[in-house]
C-alpha cells in the first residue's frame, strides 16, 4: 500500500465508524462498573397469563399440525411471546417504519401471522397491548415506579427486540 491509500482507508474508516455510532453501543462491563453499584441478580418465577396460554397453545397445535419438532423455531416464535403478547405486533416493527415512513404503524409479523390469525380474530389488537396480559410487563412497570420514587435509574437489558420497542411504547 502506498502512504495515500492509507490515509484513503483510515478516512473511510474514520467516516463508516462515524455513520455507524449511533447504532452500535459495544461497551464491557467496566463502563457501568464506575457508575453503578453492584449488580444483585433475582430470579423469579412468573406464571404466564391467560392470553400467553392461549398462545402458547396455538402454537403448540400449529407445531403438532406441521409435525415440527424443531426447537429453535419454537423458542423464536415463543419469545416475543413470553415477554408480552403485544410484543408481537412489534415483531417488524423497525422494517414496517422503514419502509411505510410511518412512525406508529404496529402490524403484525406476517411469517408467524398463520398460527395467530385466530388469537387475532378473538382477541382485537389493543387487547394485545394491554400491560396486564403479560406479567413482566406488570412487573418490569412496578419496578420502574418504584425506581422513579427513590430517584434511581434503570437500565433494561433484553435479547428480544420486539420487547424493548413494546415497554418503549
Amino acid at each position: 500500500c502506498s502512504p495515500e491509500d492509507e490515509i484513503l482507508s483510515a478516512q473511510k474508516t474514520a467516516a463508516l465508524h462515524e455513520k455507524l455510532a449511533p447504532y452500535v453501543h459495544r461497551k464491557d462491563a467496566s463502563e457501568l462498573a464506575r457508575d453503578l453499584p453492584p449488580m444483585q441478580s433475582v430470579v423469579l418465577y412468573l406464571r404466564p397469563s391467560k392470553m400467553q396460554t392461549t398462545f402458547f397453545r396455538s402454537h403448540k397445535r400449529h407445531q403438532a399440525k406441521r409435525h415440527s419438532r424443531n426447537f429453535f423455531e419454537a423458542f423464536a416464535a415463543l419469545k416475543p411471546i413470553n415477554n408480552h403478547p403485544g410484543c408481537l405486533l412489534h415483531k417488524n416493527c423497525a422494517q414496517n417504519r422503514k419502509s411505510s415512513g410511518a412512525e406508529d404503524d404496529v402490524v403484525p409479523d406476517s411469517s408467524s401471522l398463520k398460527w395467530w390469525q385466530g388469537i387475532l380474530d378473538k382477541y382485537p389488537i389493543e387487547t394485545l397491548a394491554k400491560a396486564e396480559n403479560g406479567f413482566k410487563i406488570v412487573l418490569l412497570l412496578h419496578i420502574l415506579v418504584k425506581a422513579q420514587q427513590l430517584g434511581e435509574k434503570v437500565i433494561i437489558f433484553s435479547q428480544c427486540l420486539p420487547t424493548l420497542n413494546f415497554v418503549e411504547q
